[in-house]
């Protein structure tokens, strides 16, 4: 069975995680804050997140994400079942059983990411790209905590973000908003994960779409084209005040009730930090790169 993850331990690339621009920055993972906690966690696959639920039902032992020891590389430390060779070898053959029933038996709903997993378009696209280069600097730059941050947790509008951008490039309020709104209707979807999306629901598993986004989201992307008829949750940060995706996961599976959790969820997201931390909390994850490679992980881990 592939990896979960898929994740370099030297030079990270990583994307500017915004929906508007298309920029893309190199980022070495020795400098990067967040990599350290989780580049041991990004090496643990969906077996493993299988052989920890394998160990619950036969040892009937209460799970905890601690339970996991990136430091050795375990699948498993302080739960581990203590039993002769003959008992753990039971563990490992029914851990590699379920796997061969994850469609059925463990994944009963997906979670998405939508920027850089879902759709990869940046939304002020019909301006061009003079315009999105001074929505990159100007905007999620290093003036990120005083416009992007907080349009992504609801504490301003785009009104006041075009008009900030008007005395920038030259363009009216008013043409700022039409492009703006027309890159919105007119965004294109990753085939492979729009297409996963559409036949798990058809399949009969929720699904959710859990971004960190703006209000155009909410009120122009997710009703223009028909999202609510594909994912049965949509959660945005700028609904909810905060940029924390955790925030939106605990509360889509409050929302979907009947048992739905992280045991019995995997997360779709391009970010690495994002995945370790689904997985940290009990979810399976996979890190989205691109579609030819996330086709090749669905065919190898059982999804048709």
């Amino acid at each position: 069975m592939g990896g979960v993850l898929h994740t370099s331990l030297g030079e990270v690339k990583c994307f500017i995680r915004r929906p508007f621009g298309a920029l893309r920055v190199r980022r070495n993972a020795s400098a990067h804050n967040a990599s350290n906690s989780f580049q041991d966690d990004a090496k643990i696959g969906l077996f493993d997140h299988l052989n920890r639920i394998a160990h619950i039902l036969l040892r009937g032992r209460k799970h905890t994400p601690g339970a996991l020891d990136p430091q050795a590389g375990s699948r498993l430390s302080s739960t581990h079942p203590k039993g002769d060779s003959s008992e753990r070898n039971g563990v490992e053959k029914a851990s590699q059983e379920m796997s061969e029933q994850i469609r059925s038996q463990l994944i009963n709903c997906i979670v998405f990411d939508f920027a850089w997993t879902l759709c990869s378009d940046p939304y002020f696209l019909p301006l061009g790209p003079a315009f999105l280069e001074i929505v990159s600097e100007r905007i999620f730059g290093q003036s990120s905590e005083q416009w992007a941050d907080p349009w992504m947790r609801g504490e301003i509008s785009s009104h006041e973000v075009a008009a900030y951008l008007s005395g920038l490039s030259g363009l009216t309020k008013e043409a700022i908003l039409d492009g703006l709104h027309d890159g919105c209707r007119t965004l294109r979807f990753n085939p492979a994960v729009w297409e996963f999306a559409k036949a798990q629901k058809r399949a009969g598993r929720k699904t959710v779409l859990a971004t960190a986004n703006v209000d155009v989201f909410t009120e122009v992307v997710v009703p223009s084209h028909s999202l609510a008829s594909i994912f049965d949750v949509i959660v945005n940060t700028s609904d909810f005040g905060t940029l924390k995706k955790e925030v939106l996961w605990q509360e889509a599976f409050r929302r979907l009730g009947n048992g739905v959790t992280f045991l019995n969820s995997l997360l779709i997201d391009d970010s690495p930090r994002m995945t370790s931390m689904f997985m940290e909390m009990g979810g399976a994850a996979h890190q989205y790169t691109n579609d030819s490679e996330f086709h090749d992980w669905l065919g190898g881990n059982g999804f048709h």
